[in-house]
């Protein structure tokens, strides 16, 4: 039984709540913002020093078209080095899709890898705090971090429009 059949079963007053509830729209109608080329390498150059461990997590979003909850939930069984491919469990959909990585997320994955971590692949406490501190740094104006996940599916368009094969997921 799946974890909301669950929860209307066991707790149809939190249902019943949740369904009340108005959500507001993401986009607040404006188009979503996406980042371009020259931001997104302005960006991933500020994070050092202090936003080392922001970089993975940041490409995760960008090359792979992750949430950000989805990306800090992931533990080093999920991703599969030898297929290039991440699992994610923890997802809004209750679905465990998997995503394709990119070279470049494949060998940031690696070097964390390597150094040790064990558990959750990423451990950092406070991801909007550092994000708002490296866009900051890179001189990157009014982004959020969905943006990141935006970015991908722009991209993904582009590059399917251009009948590349380059990102094929079903991920919504």
């Amino acid at each position: 039984m799946s974890k909301r059949k669950r929860l209307e079963q066991n707790q149809p007053e939190l249902v019943a709540a949740a369904k009340q509830t108005k959500q507001p729209a993401m986009s607040a109608g404006r188009p979503a913002r996406s980042l371009t080329r020259e931001e997104e390498k302005r960006l991933l150059e500020a994070c050092t020093d202090n936003h080392v461990r922001l970089k993975p997590i940041i490409l995760c979003a960008i090359d792979a078209g992750m949430r950000r909850g989805e990306i800090l939930s992931l533990k080093w069984e999920d991703i599969d080095f030898e297929h290039s491919k991440i699992t994610v469990k923890a997802t809004k959909t209750l679905e465990h899709p998997q995503v394709r990585m990119t070279a470049r997320l494949s060998e940031e994955l690696a070097g964390l890898y390597e150094a040790g971590s064990a558990g959750l692949v990423f451990s950092i406490m406070n991801v909007k705090r550092s994000f708002r501190s490296a866009l900051e740094a890179a001189g990157v104006p009014d982004l959020r971090f969905y943006n990141l996940r935006c970015t991908w599916a722009k991209r993904a368009k582009e590059e399917n429009a251009r009948g590349r094969t380059a990102v094929q997921s079903k991920r919504r």
